[in-house]
C-alpha cells in the first residue's frame, strides 16, 4: 500500500501534467522570408501581381520581388497612395494618379503609365481636372473610361454636430465627377464630359487636416461597358456614347438609400436589356433607349441581383457601411424577391429571415442563403422551403460559397462553418476578432476582402455580381492570383480595379484547389495578434501566425501562403501556412 505521501506526490505530478497538457501551446513569431528597410516610412504596400510588390514612401515608388524582398526598380519624386495605383487588368502597365501638389493633391493630376515589370515611363496624361477614382477598360485593352472628381475633400459635419448628436443639418460632402476617354497606347484624351450633377461622396483612406477629410466615390459602383455604351450609376443610370462621351440616354433615381454605401445592385445586362435596383425597386430598361419595361413591386434595400432563363431574383436587405454613422450595420427586411424577367411581376416572396442575410447562391434549382439564425435552400421557381436549418454560428454569417467539396459554407467576422446539402453540420472553425480600435477595423477590412474574394470565386460558376463592398479604412488588402485574375467578368466589361482587388473569371474556377479565409484574431493571456488561415475545403486552421509588429498594415500574398508587414520603414515577408 502507498504511503499518503506518496498518494499526494502522484496526484500533484497528475494535477500538474493534467494542466500542461490542456494550456496551448501557442506558436512562436516565424522566422522572416526576407525584410528590407527603407529610407523613409512606408506609407502602404501593396501587390500587383504575384510577381510585383509596390511601395510607397512619401517621396518614392519602389518595386520589389514578393518572394525574395529584391528591389526591381525606384521611381523617384512619386508618391501617390495605395488607391492612386490602378492595374490594366493582366498587363505590365500600371496607372498611377500623380498629384499637382497641396495638402489633398485632388485639384490637378495627371495619369503616369508605368511598366510594372521595369518602372519605365510609358506616358503621362495631359491634366486632368480632379484625382482618379474609378475607372474601367474596354475588352482589348485599348481604351481606358476613368471618372475624375476635383477637390474631393472637405468637412462633412453639416450645422449643429456634436459628437453627441452625431452630424447636423446639410452633412456630407458633395461633388461633380468628370469622366473622360484616353487612349492606353499613348495617354491622349479623347474626350471628357461633365456628369452634370453633383453626387455624395464617401470617406477615405488618406490624413485629416484640420476638420476636413478625403473623399471619393466607393458608395457607387464602378462604370460599365455595354458594347457602344459607357454607363455609370451615381443617381440613377447615365449611358454614353464610349466613342464620343455624348449622352445617350439616362434615368435618374436614388441609388444611394438611407446613406448606406453601395445599397443598390451592380447593373445586369441580358441581350437588350439592362436590369438595375434603386429607389427600392427593380428596374427593366432598354439598352439602346433606356425606355423602362417594367418596375417590381417596392422592396426595402436591394443590393444585389441574379438573372436566370425566367426569373429576376434580388436579395433583400444586407450589411453596408453608414455614411451618417460610419459603421458596418444590418439593414432591410431580409430575403429574396423573385419577379417574372419579361413582365416585372412577383412570382414569389421570401421576407422572414431574421436580423441578416448573406448573398444569394443560385445553383440548379436551388437558392442558397443564410440569415442570422438560420440556413436555407428555396426551390428557385416556387419559392418553396427545402432546407431550414439552426447553424448554431455565435456571429451573423455575412458570405455563403460552395466550397470543392461541393458543401455550403458561411462565414461571419470571427467564424467559418460548413453543411451538407441537407443542412447538417459538418465542421465549424472560431477565431474571435480582437478589440476596439485599429486593429478592430483591420479585421474587418480583411473579412470583407477575403469574404468576398470567395463569395465571387464560387459564384462565377452561375451568376458573378461582382460586387466588392465599399471599406473607408486602409491598411489591409488581399491578392489570390489563382481564383482571381481578371477585373471583372467579360459581362460586366473590364473593371479598372486598385491594386490588391481581383476579380474571378469563370475561366479559373476549374483551377481553384485552394481556397482560404483569413482572421485576425488574439489569444487569452497573450498581448500578439496572429493572423488565423482557415482552409475552408477541409475545414481546418492552416496557420495560425503572430505578426511581429504592432502595424495594421498587412498585405496577404494568398498564392504564397506569405504575409507582407510594413512597420515605419520596414517590410517584412513572413509565412502563413
Amino acid at each position: 500500500m502507498n504511503s499518503p505521501a506518496t498518494f499526494i506526490a502522484t496526484l500533484t505530478a497528475l494535477f500538474f501534467f493534467t494542466s500542461c497538457a490542456s494550456q496551448e501551446v501557442l506558436p512562436p513569431t516565424p522566422e522572416p522570408i526576407w525584410s528590407q528597410t527603407l529610407e523613409r516610412p512606408l506609407q502602404f504596400h501593396s501587390l500587383v501581381d504575384s510577381h510585383v510588390l509596390i511601395a510607397g514612401t512619401g517621396r518614392h515608388l519602389y518595386a520589389f520581388d514578393p518572394q525574395t524582398g529584391t528591389q526591381r526598380w525606384r521611381e523617384r519624386n512619386v508618391n501617390p497612395a495605395r488607391q492612386d495605383i490602378y492595374r490594366v487588368n493582366d498587363s505590365s502597365m500600371l496607372l498611377v494618379t500623380d498629384a499637382g501638389g497641396g495638402a489633398f493633391d485632388d485639384a490637378d493630376t495627371h495619369l503616369l503609365a508605368i511598366n510594372a515589370d521595369d518602372g519605365l515611363l510609358m506616358w503621362e496624361s495631359p491634366r486632368l481636372e480632379g484625382k482618379v477614382m474609378q475607372g474601367v477598360l474596354t475588352e482589348d485593352g485599348g481604351t481606358v473610361y476613368v471618372t475624375a472628381v476635383g477637390e474631393a475633400h472637405g468637412d462633412d459635419r453639416g450645422l449643429l454636430s456634436t459628437p453627441i448628436s452625431g452630424k447636423g443639418f446639410g452633412s456630407g460632402v458633395f461633388r461633380e465627377p468628370h469622366l473622360l476617354s484616353l487612349d492606353l497606347k499613348s495617354g491622349e484624351i479623347v474626350w471628357r464630359a461633365t456628369f452634370g450633377r453633383k453626387v455624395r461622396m464617401q470617406p477615405a483612406p488618406g490624413a485629416v487636416t484640420g476638420s476636413e477629410r478625403p473623399f471619393d466615390l466607393g458608395n457607387y459602383h464602378r462604370p460599365q461597358i455595354f458594347d457602344r455604351l459607357l454607363c455609370v450609376t451615381y443617381l440613377g443610370i447615365k449611358c454614353m456614347n464610349r466613342f464620343t462621351g455624348e449622352t445617350v440616354w439616362e434615368r435618374k433615381f436614388p441609388v444611394v438609400e438611407d446613406e448606406l454605401a453601395l445599397s443598390y445592385a451592380q447593373s445586369v445586362v441580358t441581350g437588350a436589356v439592362l436590369y438595375a435596383t434603386g429607389d427600392n425597386h427593380v428596374y427593366a430598361l432598354d439598352l439602346q433607349t433606356g425606355d423602362r419595361l417594367w418596375r417590381s413591386a417596392k422592396a426595402n434595400v436591394l443590393p444585389e441581383l441574379l438573372v436566370d432563363s425566367e426569373i429576376v431574383f434580388s436579395q433583400l436587405g444586407g450589411r453596408f457601411f453608414h455614411l451618417g454613422k460610419e459603421r458596418w450595420i444590418w439593414k432591410g427586411e431580409f430575403g429574396v424577391m423573385a419577379v417574372h424577367r419579361d413582365t416585372g411581376k412577383t412570382r414569389w416572396r421570401f421576407d422572414k429571415a431574421k436580423g441578416a442575410i448573406t448573398n444569394l447562391h443560385l445553383e440548379g434549382d436551388q437558392l442558397w442563403f443564410a440569415d442570422e439564425n438560420r440556413l436555407y435552400s428555396l426551390d428557385k421557381r416556387t419559392g418553396e422551403r427545402l432546407v431550414r436549418k439552426k447553424h448554431q454560428m455565435k456571429e451573423a454569417p455575412a458570405f455563403t460559397v460552395i466550397n470543392k467539396h461541393g458543401q455550403l459554407v458561411l462565414i461571419s467576422d470571427d467564424e467559418v462553418t460548413a453543411f451538407d446539402r441537407i443542412g447538417q453540420q459538418l465542421w465549424s472553425i472560431h477565431h474571435p476578432a480582437p478589440g476596439p480600435g485599429a486593429w478592430k477595423r483591420a479585421s474587418s477590412r480583411l473579412f470583407q476582402l477575403s469574404g468576398n474574394l470567395l463569395r465571387i470565386t464560387s459564384m462565377a460558376v452561375s451568376m458573378t455580381s461582382g460586387l466588392i463592398p465599399s471599406v473607408p479604412i486602409g491598411g489591409v488588402s488581399i491578392i489570390s492570383g489563382k481564383s482571381v485574375v481578371k477585373a471583372a467578368t467579360r459581362r460586366a466589361g473590364n473593371q479598372l480595379t486598385e491594386t490588391g482587388e481581383r476579380m474571378a473569371d469563370e475561366e479559373d474556377y476549374a483551377a481553384l484547389e485552394d481556397s482560404y479565409q483569413y482572421f485576425l484574431t488574439t489569444h487569452k493571456g497573450d498581448e500578439r495578434i496572429y493572423l488565423a488561415t482557415v482552409d475552408i475545403n477541409i475545414g481546418r486552421t492552416v496557420g495560425l501566425t503572430p505578426l511581429p509588429s504592432d502595424s495594421s498594415e498587412i498585405v496577404i500574398d494568398d498564392d504564397r501562403g506569405t504575409l507582407l508587414q510594413a512597420e515605419g520603414t520596414s517590410l517584412t515577408s513572413l509565412p502563413i501556412r
